[in-house]
């Protein structure tokens, strides 16, 4: 979890300190990605294939989860102006 944090922060600070660091910002979600999928196969010690299915799983849910609290935010926005 805290490897989580720093790496946001650091992504969060390279791109408002730094100009022009795109190649920081696509290392750092790239080490999130696998440092996520490496977690997942030590917690549940399965095989890769099983590991991957999981991590396209949770990427999925979140994703449906997330575009539906916009669509709400943009529904209450909308209703309020």
């Amino acid at each position: 979890m805290l490897f989580f944090f720093f790496s946001l922060l650091l992504l969060l600070l390279s791109e408002g300190i730094f100009q022009k660091t795109l190649w920081l910002s696509v290392l750092i979600q790239v080490m999130l990605v696998v440092y996520f999928i490496i977690a997942i196969k030590k917690f549940y010690q399965q095989f890769w294939w099983k590991t991957l299915v999981k991590f396209f799983i949770a990427v999925i849910g979140y994703i449906f989860v997330l575009s539906i609290a916009a669509f709400f935010v943009v529904l209450a926005g909308v209703m309020l102006f």
